[in-house]
């Protein structure tokens, strides 16, 4: 909790870097958060913590407090997707690991199924695809730029709210965890919970404007 009580304002706790679906490397989502005006930061890609290091060492660098965050991919009771951010837990607790890992492992093949189903339609490979990544992570916005290049959307923003959006027929929901046996294994791992219902603007460096969150 030290992070916490020594937080800089202003403060951006919802972060993502080329880690998970946003563009930029850790150092450069922190350079842009720091540029912006933002004194503590945390970065919480989705279901991985593989940029904190690189992250926590810029924050350093530019006298920035940094939080190491996580969001993590669950499914609700009643099967809606929910993503919960968890903040200052052991990122080598070896059970919630395991079950992140676990939706990692299944994120190509989701962006593999979505690339198929937009293929029916757009001359589009999974070679455009991976063309895109430069050999980094690789997530949706690298398949909504391999549609941008191919001339089918103006921007990532057309790509997400006119073509694959959650109601269309090439969007393939997220897998997730059971949001309770989430939140037992951020409990498990001595994290700070938060629940977490966004709305990303931009998906340059992760910017989650207009986000909301509360702690449960």
């Amino acid at each position: 909790m030290e992070a916490f009580f020594r937080a800089q304002q202003p403060i951006d706790l919802h972060l993502h870097s080329n880690v998970s679906d946003g563009t930029d490397t850790p150092a450069e989502v922190v350079r842009a958060a720091h540029a912006a005006g933002v004194r503590t930061m945390a970065l919480t890609d989705h279901d991985t913590t593989a940029g904190w290091a690189e992250a926590a060492a810029e924050c350093t660098r530019l006298g920035m407090t940094f939080i190491g965050g996580m969001e993590i991919t669950a499914v609700g009771a009643r099967g809606g997707g929910v993503h919960l951010l968890a903040y200052l837990f052991d990122p080598h607790e070896e059970k919630l690991l395991s079950a992140v890992n676990s939706v990692l492992d299944a994120r190509i093949p989701r962006l593999q199924e979505m690339t198929d189903r937009l293929a029916d339609d757009f001359a589009i490979t999974w070679d455009d695809v991976l063309a895109e990544s430069d050999g980094k992570s690789i997530g949706r916005p690298h398949l909504a730029s391999a549609m941008q290049r191919l001339g089918y959307v103006e921007d990532t923003n057309d790509f997400f709210e006119r073509v694959v959006t959650k109601h269309s027929k090439y969007y393939v929901p997220s897998p997730g965890l059971d949001v309770r046996e989430v939140i037992d294994l951020v409990r498990g791992a001595g994290a700070s919970r938060w629940s977490s219902r966004s709305r990303h603007a931009s998906r340059t460096h992760g910017r989650a404007e207009g986000s909301r969150a509360r702690r449960i």
